[in-house]
């Protein structure tokens, strides 16, 4: 159950709104303004996943435009009565819908990557004698074509001849000299639909004919001469003759496309729902929405949640993100269980913002919408969601402020349930608070007890105390900057908020002494809560803060784990299959040698089996080796093919852990380099060995050659995301252990998603230690330049 009185108030139609004006055409927009939120989990992970379609055809450029995409419909209900006949621009309407319902046939028939749009175009109606009927009958330009029946070319023909030879009588007439002075000028007119010549009236006598017409002022009469009366009466005939026949065949098309009208009613409803989904993807690619987890689990969690109509006014960074996290029993996992929320703070602090964007992202995602949030939120299923925000004082229902929230709260209490979201605003607010508080506790206690969702605010602190007290709530609050008297809209979950009445009250200017006696004034018991609650609130704050950090430097650590056990994971294998075709070069070589010794001469053959020992002793320094020095605790070394340095923490069997700064691992000593000897470590004690120094002595560490077969430019025109990333690591590997400093990489501009990608990747790249646009005489905003780690 979603009540109108809901989505009105939780900002749904205005969303619709701003989600239709994605749409090409009138139909898909009027299907977007239809969209209501479903209870059905298997229908909203459907509709989510063809939206999740869309949005990466959209990325590609391979959705198909529907710009053309017209309401046919009360054409339809026009060609229902016997005997109708629509216009040849309606039935061109009709023509221009199949045309659009075949090329969106082919288009997306053929998307193995999107099944469930595929499914939709399979259904799409060709109807090929309807359109072959059209195609012949009606022309681009809404023109009844001589093709459509053999009758109407030859009436055409015949009107033609007729034209033909009373213009010609005609032009007879006026090349005549003896009549050239009555003629007022030498154009054949038409008049009543019948070929006339404009006669001066003083001359009206030497032309023998009809008077058809005259001008304004008398002095032009337009005649039609005898000998054309009874080729214009033929002509008139042949008009009404193809009058005639052209209707006939418009009943007839019209006739065919009504036999065929509930495939056409149908493509338009598959068209148009593909519309409505090219306007859902549109919205999500422009306002950061995602597809996040649809959950059978009674979890809830918002990551980054920001509602969508303070993104259009603000933009995305001047949105500040939410974050929560409800659940209720075992599911709570990290924290106690929680599916009662109760929001405090002073007025105009963000609170009704908080309910509603909570509110409002899960009728988006029960209606088919992408959530703007982090992919990783989850959502369950609400089978009702009910809300109550805002003063609806009634003058005409004699309702005050107070009786409007009671009707509505009691109209909640008769359907909610353990599956419901009720939400809301300002419980228990309109009336005297000794009263309003008991009544808020026991309205949200019962709530409760039936295990709804439930999103409260409220000013009143026994709500706060009671919040904290009872299993399954949770206090929240939205922190408010005293300094500058504004609300900051970040949500701070744990902690009670403030009124901030008398902070607000000294910054406004109300004097002193008339604060600090309201404080006196406030019972004892009142003021002890709120310095509770604002010491609550800055440790709160603070924790908060040091969570959110210590989560993102996780999230970045795992991050760079994975990418760097990847890229060296392939490093190592691409020189091992290096090295294993350099050995079996040199085998082939021996063996060469081995059979043309006895063709060389001695001094040849010397020579030969020099140049191979020194081609062995050259693999042999590719290849890893255990052999040299052995890290200690306490060394420096680098990862080799990483660029990575860190400090031995220990050293076990062939394997040594190293802290890198940002990470420990665990490393195959064969692949590390030891650059620098620790403290108090056996001969040369304190003594710094360089990399430089080890190397002329021959240590195992990996040479890259090739510097000369390393480009240092990579094209990526052409190339799709998923295509230029893994030709991005490979190429900085690269460039990297051929030592440049410097390197360009080529995205072109078009429509910027290759781009927004390419420089997103480089800032996850531990080789990359700047990257800047390239200037213009290099390519400008179509190619980036990175600065290599030294």
């Amino acid at each position: 159950m979603f009540p109108q009185h809901t989505l009105k108030i939780l900002d749904f139609f205005s969303l619709l709104e701003l989600v239709a004006q994605n749409a090409a055409s009138e139909p898909g927009m009027k299907e977007v303004l239809s969209l209501r939120p479903s209870a059905h989990r298997g229908e909203i992970k459907k509709n989510l996943e063809e939206v999740k379609e869309t949005i990466a055809l959209e990325e590609e450029g391979d959705f198909p435009p529907l710009g053309e995409l017209e309401d046919i419909h009360p054409l339809l209900e026009k060609a229902r009565p016997h005997g109708a006949a629509l216009s040849p621009h309606e039935l061109l309407k009709v023509k221009s819908q199949l045309l659009l319902a075949t090329r969106v046939k082919e288009g997306l028939g053929k998307k193995e990557k999107s099944p469930l749009l595929a499914t939709h175009a399979a259904k799409l109606h060709v109807l090929e004698d309807l359109r072959e009927t059209l195609d012949r009958a009606v022309s681009p330009y809404g023109e009844i074509l001589d093709g459509a029946s053999s009758t109407l070319a030859q009436i055409r023909q015949k009107r033609e001849v007729l034209r033909r030879e009373i213009r010609e009588k005609l032009q007879h007439l006026l090349a005549t000299p003896s009549l050239a002075q009555a003629f007022q000028e030498g154009n054949i007119t038409v008049r009543n639909g019948r070929y006339v010549l404009p006669v001066k009236a003083q001359f009206s006598g030497k032309i023998k004919g009809l008077v058809q017409d005259q001008s304004a002022t008398g002095s032009t009469l337009y005649i039609e001469p005898f000998s054309v009366v009874a080729l214009n009466n033929r002509l008139v005939r042949a008009e009404r003759e193809e009058e005639q026949e052209i209707e006939r065949i418009l009943k007839e098309c019209t006739h065919l496309a009504m036999k065929h009208s509930g495939s056409l009613k149908r493509n338009q409803a598959i068209l148009a729902h593909l519309d409505s989904l090219g306007a859902r993807a549109r919205f999500a690619l422009e306002y950061g929405a995602s597809i996040p987890q649809v959950t059978d689990k009674p979890v809830w969690t918002i990551l980054a949640g920001r509602h969508p109509l303070l993104i259009k006014e603000k933009g995305l960074k001047g949105t500040v993100p939410l974050d929560i996290t409800l659940a209720k029993g075992p599911e709570a996992k990290g924290s106690r269980p929680c599916h009662t929320l109760v929001i405090t703070g002073p007025n105009t602090g963000g609170k009704t913002v908080a309910l509603k964007t909570m509110g409002l992202l899960a009728l988006m995602i029960q209606s088919g919408i992408p959530a703007t949030a982090h992919p990783d939120s989850q959502f369950p299923v609400f089978q009702r969601i009910m809300a109550d925000i805002g003063d609806e004082q009634s003058i005409q229902q004699n309702l005050s402020t107070f009786s409007s929230h009671m009707k509505n709260i009691r109209e909640i209490l008769e359907t909610a349930h353990g599956n419901s979201l009720v939400i809301l605003d300002e419980l228990g607010a309109g009336t005297d608070p000794w009263e309003g508080a008991p009544l808020g506790m026991a309205i949200l206690e019962n709530l409760h007890h039936r295990g709804a969702w439930c999103l409260v605010s409220t000013h009143h602190n026994e709500l706060k105390l009671f919040a904290h007290a009872t299993p399954g709530m949770e206090n929240a609050s939205v922190e408010f900057d005293s300094n500058t008297l504004s609300p900051t809209y970040r949500l701070l979950v744990g902690v009670p908020g403030k009124s901030n009445a008398f902070i607000i009250a000294e910054r406004l200017g109300i004097p002193p002494t008339i604060v600090q006696r309201a404080r006196e004034l406030q019972e004892k018991e009142r003021w002890e809560i709120e310095r509770v609650i604002a010491q609550l609130e800055a440790e709160t704050q603070k924790v908060h803060r040091m969570g959110i950090e210590l989560e993102r430097k996780e999230r970045e650590a795992e991050e760079e784990i994975r990418r760097l056990r990847e890229r060296w994971e392939f490093i190592i294998k691409e020189e091992e299959e290096k090295l294993g075709q350099s050995k079996k070069l040199l085998s082939l070589l021996h063996r060469e040698v081995k059979r043309l010794s006895k063709e060389l001469k001695k001094g040849e053959l010397a020579e030969v089996q020099r140049k191979i020992k020194e081609l062995e002793s050259e693999i042999s320094r590719l290849e890893p080796s255990s052999e040299g020095e052995q890290p200690s605790p306490g060394d420096k070394v680098k990862v080799r093919g990483l660029g990575l340095e860190g400090k031995v923490l220990s050293v076990e069997g062939d394997k040594a852990q190293i802290d890198t700064g940002k990470m420990s691992m665990v490393v195959p000593i064969k692949h590390l380099t030891v650059v620098e000897t620790g403290k108090g470590r056996g001969k040369g004690k304190g003594k710094k060995e360089t990399r430089e120094t080890r190397e002329r002595r021959g240590g195992t560490i990996f040479h890259f050659s090739g510097r000369e077969s390393v480009p240092m430019e990579l094209n990526l025109l052409g190339k799709r995301v998923e295509e230029a990333l893994p030709m991005i690591d490979k190429f900085l590997d690269d460039a990297y252990l051929a030592g440049f400093k410097e390197v360009r990489i080529v995205h072109g501009v078009g429509t910027g998603i290759l781009k927004k990608a390419v420089r997103e990747h480089l800032h996850t790249s531990p080789l990359v230690e700047s990257f800047r646009e390239a200037p213009q005489e290099e390519g400008g905003s179509g190619a980036t330049i990175v600065k290599l780690k030294g």
